[in-house]
């Protein structure tokens, strides 16, 4: 019976181990998709400037094809103001042309501005599009490198659950059989110690034969609470 509970003693810390890198796995995940959000983050705050600046751009262009349309609106009107043959027609043709003007004019004070406001935005595209690769760089380095710890723990785990399983194989069958039944039950660790007659895994007491006979080696329960496989400290 000694055997058996330097075994489940064994199985214990490689238990531990198991949690903890299951715990490191489960982990990995959680990381990257924050990593994603702070790229995502980035990007809506590149994208949103540059939208912005692509707006003020498009008014641009459409005041700039304005102003040119007017101005060639503008320059065959006054030809045509040599054509005319009565003073009543000069008169007319030439109220009309100076609200063309004013028009032209309210144009070009829209072009001033838009290439103005241009100005201002070009530098915060860039800045904001500069920070974004550079972020976006520093994360897609974090990503990889979590994925490459991801797949090394993930190696790692499955190499210990092997191990795990060679150990629990020099169990007999009876103790065995109770071991895994508390692995399947048991969230975590499925063997706990006991001190001073509480179960170290849910710190519930032990009844005092069921204490005595796992402190005396004698032989193997489940904690009646939790369901773990209760083993002395000097295992």
């Amino acid at each position: 019976m000694k055997n058996t509970y330097l075994v489940l003693g064994e199985l214990k810390r490689m238990d531990e181990k198991v949690a903890r890198l299951q715990n490191e796995l489960q982990q990995i995940p959680v990381e990257i998709q924050a990593l994603q959000t702070q790229i995502d983050e980035r990007l809506n705050q590149y994208q949103t400037v540059k939208t912005e600046c692509d707006g003020i751009e498009k008014a641009l262009r459409k005041a700039e094809s304005d102003l040119k349309e007017k101005e060639d609106f503008l320059r065959k009107a006054e030809s045509k103001m040599m054509e005319v043959k009565t003073n009543e027609e000069y008169q007319a043709a030439l109220k009309e042309n100076e609200n063309h003007k004013t028009e032209k004019s309210g144009i070009e004070e829209q072009v001033l501005t838009l290439l103005s406001q241009m100005e201002g935005f070009r530098p915060k595209v860039k800045e904001a599009e500069s920070t974004f690769k550079v972020k976006e760089a520093e994360l897609k380095a974090s990503q990889k490198r979590l994925e490459e710890e991801g797949k090394s723990l993930q190696r790692a785990f499955e190499e210990l659950l092997e191990k795990r399983k060679s150990v629990a194989s020099q169990l007999d069958p009876e103790t065995k059989a109770l071991y895994e039944k508390a692995v399947l039950a048991v969230k975590g660790v499925a063997i706990a110690g006991i001190d001073k007659g509480l179960c170290c895994g849910c710190n519930v007491r032990i009844r005092p034969q069921l204490y005595n006979e796992v402190l005396g080696l004698k032989s193997v329960h489940r904690c009646p609470n939790c369901g773990r496989l209760l083993i002395a400290p000097e295992s």
